[in-house]
């Protein structure tokens, strides 16, 4: 018999105290060396490799952390947080349904373990899977009514179907447990936010960042975009907004200066976006994608799109190569860039969209970087190269000092617009003539029906007599969003039987259509449309806007100087108020716009697709031809 203890494994308990001892004071590469050691001398150390899985995840290693997590459970199966803390990282990688298999395998163990019903719920809401959502939530509730947690949970589950007062009461109730809970604030303000109190959803969010830094990051990140909604702030202040978050949370980097770079090289192109599917940028992006000059370009997609369909197979038939990056971190995704020799790495998405991939651009992946199409304004990164617009929508000296990136301008426009290829019918008689009353029109996002916009709204109205707006987007108007908008036309003297509020369309052919029963658009202010410019004058629908001092509302002045309809174009809400009840008191130029814009708009620049693609490949040209005289 042996009775000789284990040198190693009391080796490796030491090793195992020490890696921990070193990680609480943030000593991360000792903690990792001592636990890995630890591991080596005992392969059953599941402390040690749980460690060493949290340090993987913590640095943005998370792929790495996975068979660390694997080998502690498996040394340690009826170890609840191990299977949790794992589910956490799993999710972190997109991966969903591994995440849920090991939350499952966890209430095996402990059926009731709120901690673990409460992620559970919380994955369902991120998958889109409200039912069971709501099914997994209410049970924690009902296990304890005062988890703060689960409250909070329940207030985000609301958010994302739409029930803001109720995600705002789920919140408060936490508030009452804990005052200081600052994801309970943060979710007041995304409620008040998707309810277009945008100025009182901001103030919620920035009180909850005084009460925690977690998520800090993408918490102030989501203020960003509200900003431009708003018409209570200036662009000035804008602008410090999106730089202050920039330099608060980024990383920033320069690129390493390769040995040679060739001026008359065959470039590479990247796009980043996570919308390479039906959506309106492609609308935009595929005229570029199909006519490009393959001789001298080649081009790759870096898809974080989580969901792929048709429009996402068509831009990956006219691409060199689609890397799929849904799952990566931002770590991860710079490197794969790097070995890709991206020449010029173009963002499309800005601070819009959701998994967002902008920190990718403050590691400086390609010599060249710049902001197109998908953010209307600065990105607020001081490493971001450029920012493709037009002189229309930023004429020379107006915008440049709200701007980190320098502005490259397209001539004559920065769009070029796609029009459906499905057989739409489009009414050739104005609805006014046989309803004997004008309807006007926006489709616009109803986040963009700023106070502004509706007052003037509100004033269009009352001056034409019997006259109706027809509302339509892909949120649905309910709830307080409903509350907070009708009640401002109210204020105004509008009533609710002068509104049309149409449902949401999944189908292109069934939205377009809905085009035939507006007589005149109206653009939105602060924040102009554009897929929705451009899909009302192609149903033959004037569009009136608003034009302003920077880009988001200037859009609509870009379009409409392009079309040469300047008669649209207003300086003023004033101007703009004469120029839509003048139109409307005249059916015989609307309908002679009905007879005419389609082919107006499909005759001219922005929809010749292979002259713009050949104007964006020059650009791209020019800057790459900037870039070498600069390093050379």
């Amino acid at each position: 018999m042996n009775t000789k203890p284990n040198n190693n494994l009391a080796n490796d308990q030491k090793l195992t105290k020490a890696a921990y001892d070193y990680y609480q004071i943030g000593k991360l590469e000792s903690a990792l060396d001592n636990a890995l050691q630890s591991i080596a001398l005992n392969e059953a150390d599941d402390r040690a490799q749980i460690l060493v899985a949290t340090i993987y995840h913590d640095t943005g290693r998370s792929n790495e952390a996975i068979p660390y997590f694997e080998k502690a459970i498996q040394n340690n199966p009826n170890n609840i947080p191990y299977f949790r803390n794992f589910s956490l990282v799993l999710k972190t990688l997109h991966r969903y349904d591994d995440a849920l298999d090991q939350l499952n395998l966890a209430l095996k163990i402990e059926p009731n373990n709120i901690a673990c019903i409460n992620e559970t719920g919380l994955i369902c809401i991120e998958i889109g899977d409200h039912d069971n959502a709501k099914k997994y939530l209410s049970k924690a509730h009902e296990l304890d009514p005062n988890n703060k947690t689960t409250l909070v949970y329940l207030s985000y589950h609301c958010i994302k179907t739409k029930l803001l007062n109720e995600a705002i009461s789920f919140a408060e109730q936490a508030l009452k447990i804990d005052p200081e809970f600052g994801q309970a604030y943060f979710h007041i303000g995304q409620a008040l936010i998707l309810a277009n109190m945008f100025e009182k959803g901001i103030e919620y969010i920035h009180l909850a960042l005084t009460k925690s830094d977690e998520n800090a990051c993408e918490k102030q990140r989501s203020t960003l975009m509200p900003y431009l909604y708003s018409d209570q702030f200036s662009h000035e202040k804008i602008f410090e907004a999106h730089k202050e978050w920039a330099n608060k949370y980024l990383k920033y980097e320069s690129f390493e200066k390769r040995k040679n770079n060739d001026l008359n090289k065959k470039l590479k192109i990247g796009f980043v976006s996570s919308n390479f599917n039906t959506h309106s940028i492609s609308h935009f992006l595929l005229p570029i994608l199909q006519h490009h000059n393959k001789e001298y370009f080649e081009y790759y997609c870096y898809s974080g799109t989580p969901k792929l369909d048709e429009v996402s197979e068509l831009i990956q038939n006219n691409i060199d190569s689609w890397q799929q990056i849904y799952n990566l971190s931002d770590e991860e995704i710079v490197t794969i860039i790097k070995q890709d020799n991206i020449d010029i790495l173009i963002d499309l998405a800005g601070h819009s969209s959701s998994p967002n991939h902008i920190a990718v651009f403050s590691h400086k992946p390609a010599p060249v970087t710049i902001s197109y199409l998908g953010y209307p304004f600065s990105t607020g990164l001081k490493n971001m190269d450029y920012r493709i617009t037009d002189e229309h929508a930023d004429p020379t000296g107006l915008t440049e000092h709200i701007h980190t990136e320098k502005l490259i301008r397209i001539k004559p426009s920065f769009l070029c617009y796609q029009p459906p290829k499905h057989d739409i019918n489009i009414e050739k008689e104005i609805p006014s003539s046989k309803n004997n009353y004008i309807t006007f029109g926006s489709f616009n996002n109803l986040n963009k029906l700023s106070s502004t916009t509706i007052e003037l709204w509100s004033i269009i109205l009352k001056s034409v007599p019997n006259s109706k707006l027809a509302l339509k987007s892909s949120q649905t108007l309910a709830g307080l969003l409903k509350e907070h908008i009708v009640a401002q036309f109210q204020t105004h003297g509008v009533s609710m039987d002068r509104l049309h509020i149409y449902n949401y369309d999944s189908r292109q052919t069934e939205h377009l259509e809905k085009y035939n029963n507006i007589d005149i658009c109206l653009d939105t202010y602060p924040y102009n449309g554009t897929t929705t410019t451009f899909e009302a004058l192609w149903m033959g629908i004037p569009v009136i806007t608003l034009t302003g001092n920077a880009h988001p509302n200037r859009v609509g002045n870009s379009i409409l100087q392009n079309l040469e309809l300047p008669e649209l174009i207003a300086n003023s809400p004033q101007e703009y108020f004469d120029i839509a009840v003048e139109l409307a008191n005249s059916k015989e130029k609307i309908q002679e716009y009905k007879n005419h814009l389609k082919d107006k708009l499909m005759s001219s620049v922005l929809t010749d697709e292979a002259q713009f693609a050949n104007n964006f490949d020059e650009l791209m040209k020019d800057v790459w031809r900037q870039y070498c005289e600069t390093v050379n």
